[in-house]
């Protein structure tokens, strides 16, 4: 027992990588893994991938089989063969016209299911546009949170929408619920999405050519009956939205009247600007990742070991520096001030701007350092670590391309941090872990470097 005690201490941080499995579903049997990668990367129409396939590339092209999940990350993929299993997919531009025995999930710009295209169980797909062609088929449900969806296709079952546009043509075996703009409406995204289709009206739209056996139900500002040209199986069902906008003051109103208020974001929006925030985190830490892999990989590595073999001691000096580094800053820049004063005095200012000036340089330079590991450095030991963990939950230690780990742990942060509560002291206890480890590392290489007395 107390052996089994000193393990859970000496290594407590599966036990943070457990709870991230079980976040994204891939708690199950360990499998093998194969990686590809590259500028392009293409899965040949004859070859056969026997195990999960993770690739990534500029532009990813699967005409072959794969035998398990895929992974597939890159600017432009495209899934045309056969895969038994699920499908990941994270890029700019998304297609599949394939057969996908599992569940197809995605994120991106736009996304297309194509005539060919047959999704065994569910679609899920966050992003700007999704398009369905006619002969495409959904075994279950399919999810959408973006801004326009233009349904071609055949959904067996529901079909749920959360954004400004939607167009049905297809058919669907159950319900539809959406919750979609009000006509004329335009969304406003701070930023250019590469590869997004041109923007649809908003509203909803239900094609002469539509089947639904269930009900539509549609949440909206507006009532839009005269754009449902298909009556579902179910009946229309139309839920206005409250937006708290008053109409504005007409010529002769009142003096004192309240002024028309702006509408708040819809569900759409706040998915997306969601998808944008960790779309952000994910790219931030990666990159700070793989320079760090790239230009200091013994250092970075030796911090990963220190945050796996002592992570409690990490977390704890993590708190001291955390703490510390914050005492520094306040103190120092109250410091510099006071010397400047006290140069002025005497030396009737011929000092007093040299000092302000190297003091706060060597202060600005100090704070930014520090913030970077607290922001950013921190974060990436301690994915890394996470990453490598889930690797090597098959019993034997991994040994592939470092990218994958980082990759995998950066991107499972980045979603478990939004989490209210629970994703802010994951976030605090991975910070100071990370912060803790690299400070080991830092002393215990100024220890080896310093001659005995």
């Amino acid at each position: 027992m107390g052996k089994l005690i000193r393990g859970l201490y000496r290594r407590p941080v599966p036990v943070i990588a457990l709870a991230l499995l079980l976040l994204v579903g891939l708690a199950g049997p360990a499998r093998a893994f194969e990686f590809r990668s590259g500028n392009t990367v293409t899965i040949g129409s004859d070859e056969v991938i026997n195990d999960d396939l993770f690739v990534s590339g500029s532009t990813v092209i699967v005409n072959g089989t794969v035998n398990g999940d895929l992974f597939a990350a890159g600017t432009n993929l495209e899934v045309n063969g056969m895969v038994n299993g699920s499908v990941f997919l994270a890029g700019q531009t998304l297609s599949v016209n394939g057969r996908v025995m599992g569940s197809l999930y995605g994120a991106g710009a736009s996304a297309t299911l194509g005539a060919q295209a047959s999704i065994a169980r569910n679609a899920a797909f966050a992003g700007y546009s999704l398009r369905s062609d006619n002969g495409s088929t959904v075994g279950r449900d399919l999810t959408m949170a973006g801004y326009q969806s233009l349904l071609g296709g055949q959904v067996a079952r529901n079909v749920t929408f959360n954004g400004a546009a939607l167009v049905l043509s297809g058919r669907v075996g159950g319900d539809v619920i959406a919750r979609v703009g009000a006509p004329g409406a335009a969304l406003r995204i701070p930023v250019s999405l590469p590869g997004a289709p041109a923007p649809v009206p908003a509203g909803i739209r239900v094609t002469p050519e539509a089947s639904i056996g269930g009900r539509l139900v549609y949440r909206s500002e507006v009532e839009q009956s005269g754009a449902i040209q298909s009556v579902p199986q179910g009946g229309v069902v139309f839920e206005p939205v409250e937006t708290g906008e008053q109409p504005a003051a007409q010529p002769g109103a009142q003096p004192g009247a309240q002024p028309a208020a702006r509408p708040g974001p819809t569900f759409g929006q706040q998915v997306l600007q969601w998808f944008l925030g960790v779309l952000r985190t994910l790219v931030t830490l990666l990159v700070v990742g793989v320079l760090a892999l790239w230009l200091v990989p013994r250092s970075f590595l030796l911090a990963v070991g220190r945050a796996r073999e002592r992570t409690l001691a990490s977390f704890g000096w993590g708190l001291l520096l955390w703490i510390g580094g914050w005492v520094i800053v306040v103190v120092a820049i109250v410091v510099i001030l006071l010397i400047a004063l006290l140069l002025g005095i005497v030396t009737l200012g011929g000092l007093a701007w040299v000092a302000l000036g190297f003091g706060l340089s060597i202060w600005g330079l100090f704070l930014t350092v520090f913030a970077f590991v607290l922001a950013h450095a921190s974060k990436v030991v301690v994915s890394f670590l996470v990453g490598e963990l889930l690797f090597g939950l098959g019993g034997r230690p991994y040994r592939g391309p470092l990218f994958w780990p980082l990759l995998v742990g950066v991107t499972l942060f980045a979603l478990v941090r939004t989490i209210p509560i629970f994703g802010q002291l994951v976030s605090a206890a991975v910070t100071l872990i990370g912060l803790g480890a690299l400070w080991l590392v830092w002393y215990d290489r100024r220890r080896r470097v310093v001659p005995p007395a």
